[in-house]
């Protein structure tokens, strides 16, 4: 019997020979790497979430001595890996969930980890102690209670200066590069990025603001989800709330992304079953930490009768939130005037991811001719990064047309979250070019001073310095390659005046009974094009640049009766 036939599929007729056809027709195709879909349709396309990940919990008492036996066991040069992963029972690492990857991490007193970066976005809440992180050059101190960000490809490396250890609960997207096998990393030639000191920073989100916002909101439960200073989710994939239960409070929820809950303060419990029908009970105290699957019932209890709890959570939902963002092949969708807002919001969030991409582009380009006017002062420059330059050149037309098009309308977006990471494939490249130049900047200068040369004279670099330029030219190339492919799974070929004919409209704000807003380009004074976009639908109150006064012309009086959450398309 063929691999793909139910040993319960009903017997045929004799004579019929209609289930010894398909059997034979099925028993061919494997030799030919086939499969009928039509035998795993509820596989491939379940009628409900099914993550493989299972509910369970990570007491810290019981993980504490583990890792306070890794900090004595694990040497300094292997800090940044030393780390106790949180692995689903269900799965093997890297996961925690299906998408999400969570481990604890200790850093002894006088230590730092090595400086390196990768693909993966990183979030870390600290648990205990104090230390400091420093990414892309910017220091910053970290306490019990801060949020702290490394954005994709930036430098970052750790240490200790107190005299405690210092603990955090790491959590990447990790899992995501299973499927799209892209993520790698690299090690900075110095244990310590160069670094100043830098208090407010922008990747480093304190606890005390959160918890004052969260006690301000009315009610028995409030929810603060972390955004960086522009108002946008901390990354493209995985997001951070924080929520306080007063004392006795309960709350239910069932939502189509996993969570990794992490207890700042408090006691409680949290009931979790399954879309699998398994039923779990979480007895949590501060610093404890248990991962929810997907699509899971949840009912979240402050069993305290005088004290607040307040949890921290990392979750996958903008995942399912991308194709709210989706720009429509079809003109015919931008063609029809009073058309929701919805519609609206993505024509302008497709302007302004349009020319924010623009914009970086266009720098790649300037940044290379500067670098190989730098590299014509060194002596001997090897082959092979010469070849690599010459890898650049035939990128470069690449990247010139990507800014050419964008900029005279020739093309419309299919994948916004493609458009995203283009832009910060491109922003890290145009980042690798400031940082390679700033180098070849002090090695030439410190030559030319130590051997007191003339400025006609070219520079020797040391092996070890040619070495480290030559692999950041290669990250570059794969940063521009993908970069380029994902510009490519981005954009269709369109007429380059649909965008700019159909952004007169007017349209209506998605409240039950359609109010009418008016036109909305009738209020704003500068181009179209300039403006990102603001919207409300499904009582979500976005916006970016506009100002509130325009909003109160729009919906005078609603802007208290809506939950504030900031969204960028």
């Amino acid at each position: 019997m063929g691999s793909y036939i139910s040993a319960e599929a009903p017997a045929q007729a004799a004579g019929d020979g209609e289930t010894k056809e398909m059997q034979e027709f099925l028993s061919v195709l494997p030799s030919q790497h086939l499969e009928p879909l039509w035998s795993q349709m509820n596989v491939m396309v379940p009628p409900s979430p099914n993550p493989t990940a299972k509910a369970h919990m990570w007491k810290y008492a019981e993980a504490l001595p583990q890792l306070q036996k890794a900090g004595a066991l694990v040497p300094e040069e292997k800090a940044e890996r030393r780390v106790l992963m949180l692995v689903n029972p269900s799965m093997q690492s890297p996961y925690t969930t299906d998408t999400i990857y969570g481990g604890l991490q200790l850093v002894n007193p006088g230590e730092t980890a090595p400086a390196h970066r990768h693909l993966a976005f990183a979030c870390r809440f600290i648990i205990d102690g104090e230390g400091f992180t420093a990414v892309e050059g910017k220091k910053m101190p970290l306490v019990r209670g801060d949020v702290v960000t490394t954005p994709i490809w930036h430098w970052h490396d750790h240490g200790n200066e107190s005299r405690e250890p210092v603990i955090w609960l790491d959590m990447l997207n990790l899992p995501l590069f299973r499927f799209a096998p892209v993520h790698f990393a690299e090690g900075y030639a110095d244990p310590r990025y160069p670094s100043t000191p830098c208090d407010p920073c922008e990747w480093r989100h304190p606890w005390a603001p959160v918890e004052e916002a969260l006690n301000a909101a009315a009610g028995p439960h409030a929810v603060h989800h972390y955004r960086n200073a522009d108002g946008r989710p901390l990354s493209t994939t995985l997001g951070v709330q924080a929520e306080r239960l007063a004392p006795g409070a309960e709350v239910e929820s069932r939502d189509s992304c996993s969570y990794i809950y992490h207890c700042y303060e408090g006691t409680g419990r949290t009931e979790v079953e399954t879309p699998a029908g398994e039923k779990s009970v979480f007895r949590w105290t501060a610093r404890d930490t248990f991962a929810v699957p997907a699509w899971s019932s949840v009912r979240h209890v402050n069993e305290s009768r005088d004290e607040r709890a307040y949890l921290v959570a990392c979750h996958d939902a903008l995942l399912s939130d991308a194709p709210k963002a989706i720009v429509r092949r079809t003109t015919t969708t931008y063609g029809q005037r009073n058309g929701s807002n919805a519609n609206m919001a993505e024509i302008v969030g497709l302007v302004a991811s349009s020319f924010a991409l623009a914009e970086v582009v266009g720098k790649i380009g300037g940044g290379v001719l500067k670098l190989k006017r730098m590299w014509d002062e060194v002596k001997d420059v090897p082959e092979s990064i010469q070849d690599l330059f010459k890898r650049l050149d035939l990128i470069l037309p690449m990247v010139a047309r990507i800014a050419r098009d964008i900029e005279t309308g020739a093309t419309v977006f299919d994948d916004m979250e493609a458009v995203e990471s283009c832009i910060l494939s491109c922003q890290q490249v145009i980042s690798d070019e400031a940082t390679m130049m700033n180098d070849l900047i002090v090695q030439i200068d410190a030559t030319k001073r130590v051997k007191r040369v003339r400025d006609m004279v070219r520079v020797a670099l040391k092996r070890d310095v040619l070495e480290r330029h030559e692999k950041k030219l290669e990250g570059m190339i794969q940063i521009l390659m993908l970069a380029h492919s994902e510009y490519s799974r981005a954009c269709t070929k369109a007429i380059p005046t649909v965008i700019v004919q159909h952004l007169d409209w007017s349209f209506t704000w998605d409240w039950g009974t359609e109010e009418f807003a008016g036109d909305f380009w009738a209020a704003i004074e500068t181009p179209a094009i300039s403006i990102p976009g603001a919207w409300v639908q499904e009582q979500r109150y976005d916006y970016d640049s506009l100002s509130e006064d325009i909003f109160e012309r729009f919906v005078p009086g609603r802007e208290e009766d809506v939950p504030h959450e900031v969204t960028e398309l």
